[in-house]
């Protein structure tokens, strides 16, 4: 466990890439359960862990369905379950970071302002991650790493409007 916490960390300094993940498809499964508890654990923080479960596991759907698209796309399909298991694996590191952010703000340690900028500072970090590990995976350029995890976001935001209208 002490090792994927690692690599993933390594992973979102951009040290290491999708393709130190390990391959079989029981560890990229894995990887999505395991991003889903963290998503609960992180809904659960404010109140709604099957709002943050079913939005997560719908996020994870999409993005693997558009990943497995831009994969077949640049012929490297092989890739998808290493990239997917990265994304998974980089995704429960930020909840986890996010958790702690939360409790944090819940004792009121830090002002609100504060707390906000380390959130979108924590957004930025994400897409340059996820935009690296595309880039890996695909063989592009960074930027066009990073404006396919921006197009991700809004997929994401999308997805995230369409269920709040249909709940609400």
């Amino acid at each position: 466990m002490k090792h994927f916490f690692r690599l993933f960390w390594q992973i979102s300094l951009l040290q290491r890439g999708p393709q130190d993940v390990p391959a079989p498809l029981l560890f990229f499964l894995l990887m999505f359960v395991a991003l889903q508890l963290s998503a609960g654990l992180l809904g659960g923080l404010f109140g709604r862990p099957l709002d943050y479960l079913f939005l997560e596991s719908l996020n994870a759907l999409a993005m693997a369905l558009l990943v497995w698209v831009f994969l077949y796309l640049r012929s490297h399909v092989a890739r998808f379950n290493q990239t997917m298991a990265a994304i998974y694996g980089v995704g429960i590191l930020f909840n986890l970071i996010k958790v702690g952010l939360r409790l944090v703000d819940r004792l009121e340690l830090i002002p609100d302002f504060l707390i906000s900028q380390i959130v979108l500072l924590l957004l930025f970090w994400q897409l340059t991650v996820l935009g690296h590990i595309l880039r890996l995976a695909m063989n592009i350029h960074i930027a066009l790493g990073i404006l396919l995890a921006i197009f991700f976001l809004f997929v994401e935001l999308g997805l995230g409007s369409v269920i709040d209208r249909a709940a609400g």
